[in-house]
Formats: C-alpha cells, structure tokens, sequence
C-alpha cells in the first residue's frame, strides 16, 4: 500500500501509469496535450485490450488559444479511448486499473506532467480511498450520460478542427478571446451533486496519513517471510545484509516491487511469526531507514546465490541506519498491540473510519509492505526503544 506526493517527479509517475495499466484506464482532465496523447495511443496499439475513457471539456477557446489539443483528441479518438465533454471541468483525476490512482493539479499535457509546478497525490493499493475515486469518476460520468449523448466523436472533431483552423487563420488581434463561442458538453449544475462514496474527505485522509508540520514522509510497515513458513517464538530476527550492501536490506516479490518507497522513508520490519502470548501474528523486530526503491534494484544472479529466497523475492530496498533487537521474536512488539491501541490511527486507509479489531486485522493480508501513520510510527517507536532498553539491540551503520 502507498500513499505518496507527486511534485518534481510528474513525468516519471506518468510513464509508471501509461506503461503499468493492465486493463483499465479512466482520466479526467480539461485539457489534452499531443505529446502525451501520443504516448497513450502508442500504449493503447500494443496493448488493444485496455480499456480507456476520458472525461475532458471540448472548448473553442481552449483550442484556438493552444490550452487542449484537437489533434491530440483525434489521435486517441484512432486509438480507441471513449471521450466524454463536460463543461466547466476543472478536475485532474487518473485511475490506473483498481490498483492506483492519481489526483492533484496535472493535465494530462506536456505543461502537467512535464514543465509546470505541479503538485499530486498517488495512491497505489489503498482500497478505501481508490474505491472514493472510482465512485467520484463514475458519478461523474453518469451525471453527463443523464443529461445526453456527449461522446467526442470524431466527426466532431473533425468539424472543429476546420473552423479553429479558419479561425486562427482569420485573426489578426493575437489577443482575441473566443470564450463562450462554442463549447460541447454536458453542465452540472449546482443541484447535480458528485458523490464520493463512503468517505468524502478523501483528500484530508490521504494528507494527514503522509503529511505532518509541512514535511511529507513515506513510513512503512514490512512483512518479512510468510505465512506458510512462520518462525516459533523463540526464533531471532536478523536483518539481511551482504559485502555489496552492508548496512542491510529488505526484499519483496517480483510482483509486487515497492515503487512508492522513497530515499529517507522509515521502515519498520515484522517477523511473520507469534507474539509473546501465543498469537500467530506479525512480530515488530526491527526500523531502519531506507535508500528508496529504483527500477535496477533487482537481485543479480549472485545475490540469490547467496540468499536462495530472492528467487522469489527479488526486489529489494537498501536500508540504513538500520537496528534490530537482540532477543527472540516472542519479546518483540505484536501487530495486535498496534492496532489495539492506535486503532483505526493505524493505517492511512482507515483513519476516522469505523472498522473493528477484526477489521484493522485483515487489512495487511497478501500485503508484502503496507504505508502507516505518524501516529503508527510513534507508537511504534516509543515500544521499541522500551524493548531496545530491556534486550539491547544489533546496530547497522
């Protein structure tokens, strides 16, 4: 799970949503860029069985004076996607399958993903709030479908491609406006309400798991083994290193690399084991910090030599300032406690929502890696310096 702010890194987190999308692909954005339509439509042709619908406006003003491209809508039109026109559109919104989504500020331009300040948040396995996306997008486009047929078709930009090109064509004034000269698409008025499913405060969740006194950081909790194969309560933990990587590592599977994980995050690592009194359950054993995750961090041929489990586990994270404690995994700190006593503050996902014990319990489930709070991580850390001071701890530097 991954919750993470998007501002100088726009065009990277494009590519990652253009190249990662499986089956599904749902935009909103006012203005369309060609570059970045091209991109998609080039996607689109490899892999034809994407689905793709986008909700833009479709203004003569936008595109006489350069704001959204015809060209672009005419090349995405070829490829496939379903446009929809919604007048007064401001909203920015990308949702990538039913595993990520992005919301913030970006058109999907070369100025949006590429050249502005822009600032956007990118949700990646958060069920709770890409569920409010999803029923946000879906409202949206019912509301349009209610008040008639506003598909771009390409006859209609067609059609407009002729009269801007007469247009631009005819002016002499540079600065002459067309606003209100022609616009296509449906109007919500203020009665036709969006919903956003369970949680309207979507971006207030999202900002206060990641955000606190104007610094964001990425905090993490890692589940180290699985469940097939849980070690006993008297089993100790060791963090992994080797000569290539000294100060420690933790790895994940293949299909599941974490690619929100960013150089500083702090991580903390569970044993997926049993806790002092008995309960199979993930044990908290170790914190570190972590050198973040980039696209070669893949086990070479050596490394699984070396360590056989990175055939399946292959992606991994450097880590540093890293430290573990030195007692077996039954004195460690149980993720039962964690969620008994922070509760729904536990997790991004489920602040200020009503889920039981039973509930919070089963949300790491088939998680390698899971993004918790501020609130998770002092917790977390004032238990484990109790521990550190009771058994001592191993130190990596």
């Amino acid at each position: 799970m991954s919750i993470q702010l998007v501002s100088a890194d726009h065009e990277d987190r494009l590519q990652e949503i253009l190249e990662g999308t499986e089956a599904s692909l749902r935009i909103i954005s006012p203005f369309i860029g060609l570059d970045i339509s091209k991109r998609l439509a080039a996607i689109l042709e490899i892999n034809p069985a994407i689905c793709c619908e986008i909700i833009t406006r479709f203004s003569r003003e936008d595109f006489v004076n350069g704001a959204s491209s015809l060209y672009a809508l005419k090349s995405l039109n070829e490829a496939g996607v379903t446009i929809y026109a919604l007048q007064g559109l401001h909203t920015k919104l990308y949702l990538i399958d039913n595993a990520a989504g992005m919301l913030g500020s970006a058109n999907f331009t070369s100025g949006g993903f590429r050249l502005n300040h822009e600032l956007s948040i990118f949700v990646r396995d958060e069920a709770d709030i890409l569920a409010d996306m999803h029923s946000y997008y879906n409202d949206t486009l019912t509301k349009i479908q209610e008040k008639g047929d506003y598909k771009v078709t390409a006859e209609l930009i067609q059609s407009e491609i002729e009269m801007v090109n007469k247009l631009r064509k005819d002016r002499k004034d540079k600065t002459t406006k067309y606003r209100n000269e022609h616009q296509f698409g449906a109007i919500l008025n203020k009665g036709d309400e969006l919903v956003t499913g369970g949680n309207p405060d979507t971006i207030q969740t999202i900002l206060a798991s990641g955000v606190k006194d104007g610094i964001t950081e990425g905090i993490w909790l890692k589940f180290e083994g699985d469940a097939e194969n849980r070690e006993g309560p008297e089993d100790r933990y060791e963090i992994a290193r080797s000569a290539k990587l000294p100060t420690g590592f933790t790895s994940f599977p293949a299909g599941n690399k974490p690619s929100g994980m960013k150089p500083g995050d702090y991580i903390y690592l569970a044993i997926i084991g049993t806790d002092g009194r008995g309960n199979s359950t993930p044990v908290i054993m170790g914190r570190a910090r972590t050198k973040g995750f980039f696209k070669e961090n893949i086990a070479d041929e050596e490394m699984k030599k070396e360590f056989d489990w990175m055939w399946e586990y292959p992606a991994f994270v450097e880590l540093y300032d890293a430290e573990f404690l030195d007692t077996p995994q039954k004195n460690g700190i149980s993720l039962l406690d964690l969620l008994a006593d922070v509760g729904t503050g536990t997790y991004p996902s489920t602040i200020g929502t009503a889920k039981t014990p039973i509930e919070l319990r089963s949300i790491h489930y088939q998680k390698s890696h899971i993004r918790i709070t501020h609130q998770a991580k002092a917790y977390l850390d004032s238990r484990f310096e109790q521990a550190a001071k009771t058994y001592g701890v191993i130190k990596y530097t």
